[in-house]
């Protein structure tokens, strides 16, 4: 199983999902560039850690079933016509985008939050609590790891260079593809996520609406998620 964090977090905010695991899986996990140990780049787009995701995940042995939260969803959107002998795929939190102009409907005002290379003390305090406040002590230590540039590069047009209609891509897709969202996450617009419905014509993607569990259900309810995952998500 190969945990893919969002945007301003890290490998450590899994670690509430790896002691829920109750099977034996071969856990792997990094970080993004420019976040938590990993080296920071002058070359953050869409391509580039797309690229990088698939030949990181291509490099380990056996069939992989990656779970994606957030932005990385949407890298691996872009990365599957790349990454090989995937058994599945879980993206929590990413709704796919048909074109650049649909962030203007998937994503609240609040979401555009995590677009901003600093937050005031009142936006880093809903960042923590749609994540998860008892774990507020990490997360605060977690974001500090992160590179300034890179949240500069997410409102820069250079940053979706390589963007691919994410629509289309999953509807072409041939591995099984779990698409979960949360009623109760600030970051996201639900009326978008219900037109995906629509959208989405390939049997192999399905989609999951919850109402818990917030920006990271994985992390608020971590054990309800991992149950979750293994019935529905296999």
């Amino acid at each position: 199983m190969v945990l893919l964090h969002g945007n301003s977090l890290g490998k450590d905010i899994f670690a509430p999902l790896v002691k829920s695991i109750t099977h034996k899986y071969k856990i792997v996990l990094f970080d993004l560039p420019g976040h938590g140990d990993s080296p920071r780049s002058s070359n953050y787009s869409i391509r580039s850690f797309s690229q990088i995701l698939a030949e990181n995940i291509n490099q380990i042995s056996g069939e992989k079933y990656i779970l994606a939260h957030s932005i990385s969803g949407h890298l691996v959107f872009n990365a599957l016509h790349l990454l090989k002998s995937i058994s599945g795929i879980t993206c929590v939190g990413s709704p796919p985008l048909a074109r650049l102009s649909d962030t203007l409907e998937a994503f609240t005002d609040i979401g555009k939050v995590m677009f901003k290379p600093d937050w005031s003390a009142a936006e880093l305090e809903m960042i923590i609590n749609s994540l998860s406040a008892a774990h507020k002590q990490t997360l605060e230590s977690t974001f500090e790891k992160v590179d300034p540039g890179f949240r500069m590069a997410l409102s820069d047009s250079s940053f979706m260079e390589g963007f691919r209609n994410e629509v289309e891509i999953l509807n072409g897709a041939e591995s099984p593809v779990n698409l979960v969202f949360s009623s109760d996450d600030p970051y996201l617009n639900p009326s978008y996520n219900q037109f995906l419905e629509a959208k989405l014509t390939n049997p192999l993607v399905k989609l999951f609406f919850l109402d818990w569990g917030g920006h990271a259900p994985f992390v608020k309810e971590p054990e309800r998620f991992w149950n979750l995952l293994l019935k529905n998500c296999r």
